[in-house]
């Protein structure tokens, strides 16, 4: 979890000058990243690996009840936000701003 914190600390620019301004003067290479949140495209490799170990250590387990009842809750509440989002369609999802013409407004929906 600590590579996830620090690379959202990364991403926070000059809004976190303290620990960015360390890391372009002191780190080789770091000053290669054209804009701050650019970092967050290496959370996109740690991911899957993090996903990849804990699916070993499941295979490897002895004791795989364990993990049944996290497994059940993690579904059960990605199945409850899946089914408000489906129930509630686009709603969420469509920004209208004030000075859009209704021909625009036709266009979207």
């Amino acid at each position: 979890m600590v590579p996830f914190y620090l690379q959202f600390l990364l991403s926070m620019g000059k809004h976190f000058e303290i620990l960015n301004r360390f890391m372009f003067e002191y780190f080789p290479m770091f000053n290669k990243f054209r804009a701050p949140s650019s970092i967050l495209s290496v959370t996109a490799i740690f991911i899957p690996i993090l996903g990849v170990l804990a699916l070993s250590d499941i295979i490897k387990s002895d004791n795989k009840e364990q993990f049944i009842k996290p497994l059940l809750i993690s579904s059960g509440i990605l199945s409850g936000i899946s089914l408000i989002l489906w129930l509630a369609g686009g709603s969420f999802l469509i920004l209208i701003c004030q000075g859009m013409s209704s021909l625009n407004r036709s266009k979207m929906q």
